[in-house]
């Protein structure tokens, strides 16, 4: 399990102090937001692309817990199933890169 929103609203990246943050929105604070994770300033400068990666954590395992539920269902319609988890796919490997995810952005191949 993990930290999910008030509304479902899954983890984002914001500044936090003089390195990037993890946040997710709640209602723990009276409608504030919790920090999940602070990522250290690293002297290779990939601190906004690890904390890019680690927000979409929930996006990527919901997109494969997806795909494997269309791999273990029923056959029926199973093609048009799998291909809508493969948009939701797209768009989490769109944010763990720190893309904006769009429509075309979750359309579009790799």
């Amino acid at each position: 399990m993990y930290t999910k929103g008030k509304n479902g609203e899954l983890w984002y990246v914001d500044n936090f102090v003089t390195s990037k943050g993890i946040f997710c929105d709640n209602s723990c604070f009276d409608g504030g937001r919790s920090v999940i994770a602070i990522m250290q300033k690293l002297l290779d400068g990939n601190d906004e692309s690890n904390a890019t990666l680690v927000a979409a954590a929930p996006d990527l395992l919901a997109a494969l817990e997806g795909m494997v539920a269309v791999w273990d269902g029923p056959r029926d319609r199973a093609a048009v199933r799998f291909a809508q988890q493969v948009i939701i796919a797209r768009a989490a490997i769109a944010k763990a890169k720190g893309l904006r995810v769009t429509q075309s952005t979750a359309k579009s191949s790799y």
